[in-house]
Protein backbone atom coordinates (compact mmCIF):
# COMPACT_ATOMS: atom_id res chain seq x y z
CA UNK A 1 0.00 0.00 0.00
CA UNK A 2 1.56 3.37 -0.76
CA UNK A 3 0.76 6.28 1.55
CA UNK A 4 1.93 9.36 -0.20
CA UNK A 5 4.31 11.85 2.18
CA UNK A 6 4.53 15.37 2.43
CA UNK A 7 8.07 17.34 2.40
CA UNK A 8 7.88 20.58 4.74
CA UNK A 9 11.46 21.21 6.08
CA UNK A 10 11.63 24.66 5.63
CA UNK A 11 14.82 26.74 6.18
CA UNK A 12 14.53 28.78 9.96
CA UNK A 13 16.25 31.72 8.19
CA UNK A 14 14.67 34.45 10.51
CA UNK A 15 17.54 37.11 11.90
CA UNK A 16 17.87 36.67 15.72
CA UNK A 17 19.68 38.58 18.33
CA UNK A 18 23.40 36.73 20.00
CA UNK A 19 24.95 34.17 19.02
CA UNK A 20 23.27 31.72 20.77
CA UNK A 21 20.11 31.90 19.09
CA UNK A 22 22.21 32.23 15.78
CA UNK A 23 23.97 28.58 17.26
CA UNK A 24 19.99 27.12 17.14
CA UNK A 25 18.92 28.21 13.97
CA UNK A 26 22.34 26.92 12.19
CA UNK A 27 22.07 23.27 13.80
CA UNK A 28 18.35 23.41 12.18
CA UNK A 29 19.14 24.79 8.92
CA UNK A 30 22.11 22.43 8.88
CA UNK A 31 19.58 19.49 9.87
CA UNK A 32 17.48 20.29 6.96
CA UNK A 33 20.03 20.35 4.54
CA UNK A 34 21.22 16.79 5.61
CA UNK A 35 17.57 15.49 5.57
CA UNK A 36 17.38 16.91 1.64
CA UNK A 37 20.87 14.78 1.13
CA UNK A 38 18.79 11.47 3.11
CA UNK A 39 21.21 11.86 5.89
CA UNK A 40 18.76 11.28 9.32
CA UNK A 41 21.46 10.50 11.34
CA UNK A 42 23.02 13.61 11.19
CA UNK A 43 20.07 15.31 10.98
CA UNK A 44 18.59 13.66 14.25
CA UNK A 45 21.91 15.36 16.65
CA UNK A 46 21.51 18.73 14.94
CA UNK A 47 17.67 19.58 15.63
CA UNK A 48 18.39 17.62 19.03
CA UNK A 49 21.00 20.29 20.10
CA UNK A 50 18.27 23.09 18.44
CA UNK A 51 15.69 21.91 20.15
CA UNK A 52 17.81 21.74 24.04
CA UNK A 53 18.97 25.06 23.51
CA UNK A 54 15.46 26.67 24.63
CA UNK A 55 16.36 29.36 21.91
CA UNK A 56 13.69 28.56 19.27
CA UNK A 57 10.38 30.24 18.82
CA UNK A 58 7.24 28.76 19.81
CA UNK A 59 6.50 28.39 15.87
CA UNK A 60 10.14 27.59 15.40
CA UNK A 61 10.20 24.65 17.36
CA UNK A 62 7.04 22.91 16.17
CA UNK A 63 9.12 23.02 13.43
CA UNK A 64 12.28 21.44 14.44
CA UNK A 65 10.09 18.93 16.11
CA UNK A 66 8.24 18.27 13.03
CA UNK A 67 11.59 17.96 11.18
CA UNK A 68 13.21 15.45 13.76
CA UNK A 69 9.64 13.32 13.56
CA UNK A 70 10.34 13.22 9.68
CA UNK A 71 13.46 11.95 10.02
CA UNK A 72 12.64 9.02 12.59
CA UNK A 73 10.10 7.83 10.46
CA UNK A 74 12.29 7.82 7.76
CA UNK A 75 14.54 5.56 10.00
CA UNK A 76 11.57 3.33 10.68
CA UNK A 77 11.08 4.39 13.85
CA UNK A 78 7.40 5.13 13.82
CA UNK A 79 6.90 5.32 17.78
CA UNK A 80 9.55 8.23 18.10
CA UNK A 81 8.39 9.86 15.26
CA UNK A 82 4.62 10.26 16.45
CA UNK A 83 6.07 11.51 19.78
CA UNK A 84 7.58 14.45 17.99
CA UNK A 85 4.91 15.19 15.52
CA UNK A 86 2.70 14.89 19.03
CA UNK A 87 5.07 17.80 20.62
CA UNK A 88 4.83 19.70 17.11
CA UNK A 89 1.15 19.70 17.33
CA UNK A 90 0.75 20.53 20.40
CA UNK A 91 2.63 23.73 19.90
CA UNK A 92 1.00 24.81 16.24
CA UNK A 93 -2.35 22.77 16.41
CA UNK A 94 -4.06 23.76 13.09
CA UNK A 95 -1.02 22.70 11.24
CA UNK A 96 -2.53 19.69 8.91
CA UNK A 97 0.67 18.44 7.52
CA UNK A 98 2.22 17.35 10.57
CA UNK A 99 -1.19 15.92 11.39
CA UNK A 100 -0.84 14.07 8.11
CA UNK A 101 2.84 13.20 8.79
CA UNK A 102 1.14 11.48 12.57
CA UNK A 103 -1.27 9.21 10.26
CA UNK A 104 1.49 8.53 8.03
CA UNK A 105 3.35 7.33 11.49
CA UNK A 106 0.45 5.86 12.72
CA UNK A 107 -0.42 3.89 9.53
CA UNK A 108 3.48 2.69 9.59
CA UNK A 109 2.44 0.87 12.76
CA UNK A 110 -0.99 -0.55 11.42
CA UNK A 111 -2.84 1.65 13.71
CA UNK A 112 -5.36 2.35 10.91
CA UNK A 113 -7.85 4.14 13.59
CA UNK A 114 -5.46 6.59 15.23
CA UNK A 115 -4.41 7.25 11.17
CA UNK A 116 -7.83 8.02 10.02
CA UNK A 117 -8.36 10.49 12.72
CA UNK A 118 -5.40 12.40 11.79
CA UNK A 119 -6.48 11.67 7.95
CA UNK A 120 -10.01 13.56 8.82
CA UNK A 121 -8.36 16.53 11.08
CA UNK A 122 -5.70 17.20 8.53
CA UNK A 123 -8.57 17.24 5.92
CA UNK A 124 -10.97 19.49 7.97
CA UNK A 125 -7.92 21.88 8.37
CA UNK A 126 -7.15 21.62 4.48
CA UNK A 127 -10.20 20.21 2.59
CA UNK A 128 -7.99 20.43 -1.03
CA UNK A 129 -5.28 18.17 0.75
CA UNK A 130 -5.50 15.59 -2.03
CA UNK A 131 -2.97 13.57 -0.73
CA UNK A 132 -4.58 13.41 2.58
CA UNK A 133 -7.83 12.14 0.99
CA UNK A 134 -6.11 9.53 -1.29
CA UNK A 135 -4.39 8.09 2.35
CA UNK A 136 -7.52 8.07 4.06
CA UNK A 137 -9.01 6.57 1.19
CA UNK A 138 -5.83 3.58 1.97
CA UNK A 139 -6.54 3.44 5.34
CA UNK A 140 -10.34 2.67 4.92
CA UNK A 141 -9.41 -0.01 2.47
CA UNK A 142 -7.08 -1.31 5.23
CA UNK A 143 -9.96 -1.82 7.15
CA UNK A 144 -12.41 -3.18 4.50
CA UNK A 145 -14.36 0.03 4.83
CA UNK A 146 -14.62 -0.07 1.02
CA UNK A 147 -17.38 2.62 0.26
CA UNK A 148 -15.61 5.32 2.47
CA UNK A 149 -12.55 4.10 0.74
CA UNK A 150 -13.84 4.84 -2.75
CA UNK A 151 -15.36 8.50 -1.19
CA UNK A 152 -11.92 9.48 -0.49
CA UNK A 153 -10.46 8.64 -3.63
CA UNK A 154 -12.84 9.94 -5.65
CA UNK A 155 -12.33 13.36 -3.44
CA UNK A 156 -8.46 12.91 -4.37
CA UNK A 157 -9.02 12.56 -7.99
CA UNK A 158 -11.60 15.57 -8.12
CA UNK A 159 -8.28 17.57 -6.54
CA UNK A 160 -5.54 16.66 -8.31
CA UNK A 161 -5.51 13.55 -10.77
CA UNK A 162 -2.79 10.99 -9.16
CA UNK A 163 -2.03 7.71 -10.26
CA UNK A 164 -1.83 6.11 -6.75
CA UNK A 165 -5.68 7.50 -6.26
CA UNK A 166 -6.69 5.85 -9.23
CA UNK A 167 -4.96 3.08 -8.32
CA UNK A 168 -5.95 2.73 -4.70
CA UNK A 169 -9.82 2.86 -5.70
CA UNK A 170 -9.21 0.38 -8.60
CA UNK A 171 -8.11 -2.11 -6.04
CA UNK A 172 -11.71 -1.46 -4.12
CA UNK A 173 -13.00 -2.56 -7.41
CA UNK A 174 -11.06 -5.45 -7.74
CA UNK A 175 -11.77 -6.26 -4.14
CA UNK A 176 -15.49 -6.12 -4.78
CA UNK A 177 -15.41 -8.00 -8.31
CA UNK A 178 -15.92 -4.65 -10.13
CA UNK A 179 -13.38 -5.45 -12.57
CA UNK A 180 -14.58 -3.77 -15.81
CA UNK A 181 -14.60 -0.16 -13.37
CA UNK A 182 -11.57 -1.22 -11.39
CA UNK A 183 -9.41 -1.33 -15.37
CA UNK A 184 -10.73 1.70 -16.38
CA UNK A 185 -8.95 3.03 -13.14
CA UNK A 186 -5.86 1.39 -13.76
CA UNK A 187 -6.05 2.77 -17.47
CA UNK A 188 -5.89 6.49 -15.88
CA UNK A 189 -3.18 5.51 -13.74
CA UNK A 190 -0.97 4.35 -16.32
CA UNK A 191 -1.73 6.78 -18.88
CA UNK A 192 -0.79 9.74 -15.93
CA UNK A 193 2.40 7.47 -14.81
CA UNK A 194 3.34 5.30 -17.93
CA UNK A 195 5.81 3.42 -15.55
CA UNK A 196 3.81 2.57 -12.77
CA UNK A 197 4.28 -0.84 -12.35
CA UNK A 198 2.49 -1.78 -9.42
CA UNK A 199 -0.44 -0.35 -11.97
CA UNK A 200 0.42 -2.62 -14.57
CA UNK A 201 0.52 -6.17 -12.69
CA UNK A 202 -2.65 -5.25 -11.28
CA UNK A 203 -4.32 -4.42 -14.81
CA UNK A 204 -2.69 -7.65 -15.96
CA UNK A 205 -4.42 -9.44 -12.76
CA UNK A 206 -7.43 -7.95 -13.92
CA UNK A 207 -7.52 -9.00 -17.26
CA UNK A 208 -6.35 -12.38 -16.45
CA UNK A 209 -9.46 -12.85 -14.35
CA UNK A 210 -11.94 -11.53 -17.25
CA UNK A 211 -9.40 -14.83 -19.48
CA UNK A 212 -8.20 -11.80 -21.78
CA UNK A 213 -4.75 -13.13 -21.63
CA UNK A 214 -3.33 -11.59 -24.68
CA UNK A 215 -3.67 -8.26 -22.35
CA UNK A 216 -2.45 -9.44 -19.33
CA UNK A 217 0.20 -11.17 -20.65
CA UNK A 218 1.25 -7.67 -22.57
CA UNK A 219 0.94 -5.71 -19.74
CA UNK A 220 3.07 -8.07 -17.84
CA UNK A 221 5.56 -7.64 -20.55
CA UNK A 222 5.26 -3.99 -20.05
CA UNK A 223 5.69 -4.26 -16.43
CA UNK A 224 9.09 -6.01 -17.16
CA UNK A 225 10.87 -3.79 -19.27
CA UNK A 226 10.72 -1.62 -16.29
CA UNK A 227 11.55 -4.73 -13.11
CA UNK A 228 13.06 -7.15 -15.59
CA UNK A 229 13.65 -9.37 -12.41
CA UNK A 230 10.55 -9.05 -11.14
CA UNK A 231 9.71 -13.10 -10.16
CA UNK A 232 6.42 -12.67 -9.12
CA UNK A 233 5.31 -10.88 -12.11
CA UNK A 234 7.30 -13.70 -14.68
CA UNK A 235 5.87 -16.07 -12.45
CA UNK A 236 2.49 -14.72 -13.16
CA UNK A 237 2.81 -14.06 -16.90
CA UNK A 238 4.35 -18.07 -16.79
CA UNK A 239 0.99 -19.38 -15.40
CA UNK A 240 -0.93 -17.08 -17.76
CA UNK A 241 0.99 -18.80 -20.76
CA UNK A 242 0.30 -22.16 -19.08
CA UNK A 243 -3.63 -21.10 -19.18
CA UNK A 244 -3.09 -20.04 -22.60
CA UNK A 245 -1.68 -23.59 -23.93
CA UNK A 246 1.66 -21.87 -24.05
CA UNK A 247 3.00 -24.72 -22.11
CA UNK A 248 6.95 -24.79 -23.18
CA UNK A 249 7.29 -20.65 -22.83
CA UNK A 250 5.88 -20.87 -19.35
CA UNK A 251 8.09 -23.74 -18.32
CA UNK A 252 10.65 -21.96 -19.65
CA UNK A 253 10.06 -18.55 -18.20
CA UNK A 254 9.41 -20.07 -14.76
CA UNK A 255 12.75 -22.49 -15.41
CA UNK A 256 14.63 -19.22 -15.86
CA UNK A 257 12.92 -17.56 -12.23
CA UNK A 258 14.28 -20.87 -10.93
CA UNK A 259 17.38 -20.75 -11.72
CA UNK A 260 17.59 -16.77 -10.98
CA UNK A 261 15.99 -17.63 -7.24
CA UNK A 262 17.37 -21.14 -6.14
CA UNK A 263 16.31 -20.30 -2.53
CA UNK A 264 12.26 -19.27 -3.23
CA UNK A 265 9.34 -21.65 -3.62
CA UNK A 266 7.34 -19.52 -5.79
CA UNK A 267 8.60 -20.97 -9.26
CA UNK A 268 8.81 -24.75 -8.58
CA UNK A 269 5.06 -24.18 -7.37
CA UNK A 270 4.26 -22.38 -10.72
CA UNK A 271 6.20 -24.82 -12.40
CA UNK A 272 4.51 -27.77 -10.90
CA UNK A 273 0.99 -25.97 -11.43
CA UNK A 274 1.94 -25.61 -14.79
CA UNK A 275 2.37 -29.40 -15.36
CA UNK A 276 -0.41 -30.00 -13.12
CA UNK A 277 -3.04 -27.95 -15.50
CA UNK A 278 -1.06 -30.36 -18.50
CA UNK A 279 -1.73 -33.43 -16.35
CA UNK A 280 1.57 -34.53 -16.08
CA UNK A 281 0.93 -35.52 -11.84
CA UNK A 282 4.84 -37.28 -11.99
CA UNK A 283 6.61 -33.67 -13.30
CA UNK A 284 4.30 -31.60 -11.14
CA UNK A 285 4.92 -33.71 -8.08
CA UNK A 286 8.84 -33.35 -9.05
CA UNK A 287 8.38 -29.82 -8.96
CA UNK A 288 6.06 -29.10 -5.78
CA UNK A 289 8.65 -31.79 -3.49
CA UNK A 290 11.49 -29.16 -4.64
CA UNK A 291 8.87 -26.38 -3.54
CA UNK A 292 8.38 -28.21 -0.19
CA UNK A 293 12.18 -28.33 0.36
CA UNK A 294 11.98 -24.48 0.61
CA UNK A 295 8.93 -24.08 2.60
CA UNK A 296 7.82 -26.89 3.74
CA UNK A 297 5.05 -26.08 5.54
CA UNK A 298 3.22 -24.73 2.41
CA UNK A 299 -0.39 -26.02 3.03
CA UNK A 300 -1.21 -25.16 -0.63
CA UNK A 301 1.64 -27.15 -2.28
CA UNK A 302 1.42 -29.83 0.05
CA UNK A 303 -2.47 -30.34 -1.29
CA UNK A 304 -1.27 -30.19 -4.56
CA UNK A 305 1.42 -32.71 -4.35
CA UNK A 306 -1.38 -34.69 -2.54
CA UNK A 307 -3.43 -34.40 -5.40
CA UNK A 308 -0.59 -35.44 -7.80
CA UNK A 309 -0.09 -38.66 -5.82
CA UNK A 310 -3.55 -39.12 -5.26
CA UNK A 311 -3.98 -39.23 -9.69
CA UNK A 312 -1.26 -41.19 -9.66
CA UNK A 313 -2.62 -43.86 -7.49
CA UNK A 314 -0.26 -43.43 -4.74
CA UNK A 315 -2.51 -43.18 -1.87
CA UNK A 316 -0.36 -43.76 1.09
CA UNK A 317 1.80 -40.40 0.01
CA UNK A 318 -1.58 -38.91 -1.02
CA UNK A 319 -2.71 -39.77 2.57
CA UNK A 320 0.52 -37.80 4.05
CA UNK A 321 0.55 -34.65 2.11
CA UNK A 322 -3.53 -34.66 3.57
CA UNK A 323 -2.61 -35.42 6.59
CA UNK A 324 0.55 -32.46 6.67
CA UNK A 325 -2.00 -30.00 5.07
CA UNK A 326 -4.65 -30.69 8.17
CA UNK A 327 -1.92 -30.42 11.36
CA UNK A 328 -1.52 -26.99 9.18
CA UNK A 329 -5.06 -25.76 8.78
CA UNK A 330 -7.14 -28.02 10.44
CA UNK A 331 -10.55 -26.27 9.15
CA UNK A 332 -9.60 -27.29 5.50
CA UNK A 333 -12.67 -28.94 4.43
CA UNK A 334 -11.07 -29.85 0.97
CA UNK A 335 -7.78 -31.42 3.07
CA UNK A 336 -10.42 -33.82 4.81
CA UNK A 337 -12.59 -34.15 1.65
CA UNK A 338 -9.27 -35.14 -0.16
CA UNK A 339 -8.04 -37.74 2.55
CA UNK A 340 -11.73 -39.19 2.53
CA UNK A 341 -11.15 -39.75 -0.69
CA UNK A 342 -7.48 -41.86 -1.02
CA UNK A 343 -8.72 -43.79 2.01
CA UNK A 344 -11.80 -44.59 -0.01
CA UNK A 345 -9.23 -45.69 -2.83
CA UNK A 346 -7.79 -47.20 -0.57
CA UNK A 347 -10.33 -49.53 0.44
CA UNK A 348 -10.59 -47.19 4.33
CA UNK A 349 -13.73 -47.21 4.66
CA UNK A 350 -14.87 -45.97 7.90
CA UNK A 351 -11.43 -43.56 7.77
CA UNK A 352 -13.14 -42.13 4.42
CA UNK A 353 -16.47 -41.25 5.87
CA UNK A 354 -15.21 -39.87 9.37
CA UNK A 355 -12.92 -37.06 6.60
CA UNK A 356 -16.29 -36.56 4.48
CA UNK A 357 -17.82 -36.21 7.78
CA UNK A 358 -15.75 -33.84 8.49
CA UNK A 359 -15.37 -32.11 5.54
CA UNK A 360 -19.17 -31.52 5.58
CA UNK A 361 -19.19 -30.02 9.12
CA UNK A 362 -16.51 -27.04 8.36
CA UNK A 363 -18.06 -26.60 5.14
CA UNK A 364 -22.08 -27.47 4.85
CA UNK A 365 -22.03 -26.45 1.05
CA UNK A 366 -19.52 -28.68 0.20
CA UNK A 367 -21.12 -30.48 -2.40
CA UNK A 368 -18.56 -32.61 -3.59
CA UNK A 369 -17.97 -34.08 0.08
CA UNK A 370 -21.91 -34.96 0.34
CA UNK A 371 -21.65 -36.38 -2.56
CA UNK A 372 -18.38 -38.38 -1.40
CA UNK A 373 -19.60 -39.38 1.82
CA UNK A 374 -23.34 -40.54 0.51
CA UNK A 375 -20.84 -42.86 -2.18
CA UNK A 376 -18.83 -44.15 0.87
CA UNK A 377 -21.39 -44.98 3.31
CA UNK A 378 -22.80 -47.03 -0.23
CA UNK A 379 -19.76 -48.42 -0.94
CA UNK A 380 -19.27 -49.81 2.63
CA UNK A 381 -23.46 -51.21 2.79
CA UNK A 382 -22.66 -53.25 -0.74
CA UNK A 383 -19.16 -53.87 -0.18
CA UNK A 384 -18.74 -51.98 -3.48
CA UNK A 385 -14.83 -50.70 -3.88
CA UNK A 386 -14.19 -46.68 -4.74
CA UNK A 387 -11.97 -46.25 -7.10
CA UNK A 388 -10.14 -42.81 -6.18
CA UNK A 389 -12.28 -39.01 -5.80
Amino acid sequence: MRFHTLSALALLGLALPGPVFADALTDVNAAINAMRNGDYDQAIPLLNNALSSGNLSRDQSATAYFDRGVAYLNKGQPDTAIADFTQSIALRPKDSGTLFMRANANMAKGQSDAGIADYTAAIAIDPKNADAHANLGNAYRAKGMNDQAVTEYTAAIGIHASPYAYEGRALVYLATSKIDTAITDLDEAIKLKPDYTAALVNRANAYAAQGKYDRAVADFDAELKYKPNDSIAIANRAQILAKMGKTAEAKDAMASVAQSNPDSPAPYRTLGDSYMAQRDFAKAAEQYSIALSKDPNDPTTLLNRGACYHSMGQYDKAIADYTAVIKLTPNDAHAYNNRGGAYGASRKLDLAIADFQMAVKLDPNFEDAKRNLEGATKAKETGKVIHGQ
